[in-house]
């Protein structure tokens, strides 16, 4: 049986803009908006997923188990660092990604 992996992004606290292109183990899965989300099979083994806002990647590495359900939250957040951009006024933003539940749980708690 395989495990089922989720990423979703819909944080209160995504600054909304940009897409998010997801990849598993190099290859990508989705393209998310804020509101979307991205769920898919997986074998059992080691994986690498990555999110990418274009600006900004993060990736997380982790071990699935055959039944596993495994959530990850992404999403953009906005920069705390003024933009050094002379050409925009818009806030620097960054990819963000953290486990939504711990690997191997059906439904864990929150981290």
């Amino acid at each position: 049986m395989p495990a089922i992996l989720t990423v979703d992004r819909n944080s209160s606290e995504d600054a909304q803009q940009r897409e998010i292109v997801v990849k598993l183990d190099g290859k990508q899965i989705a393209e998310l908006t804020y509101g979307q989300s991205v769920t898919t099979e997986i074998l059992a083994g080691p994986h690498t997923l990555l999110v990418d806002n274009t600006w900004n990647r993060k990736s997380a590495q982790f071990v699935a188990n055959d039944g596993d359900s495994i959530r990850f939250l992404a999403k953009n957040q906005s920069s705390r660092f003024p933009n050094f951009s002379s050409c925009s006024s818009a806030p620097a933003r960054s990819a963000f990604l953290s486990t939504v539940n711990k690997p191997r749980t059906v439904v864990g708690p929150a981290f």
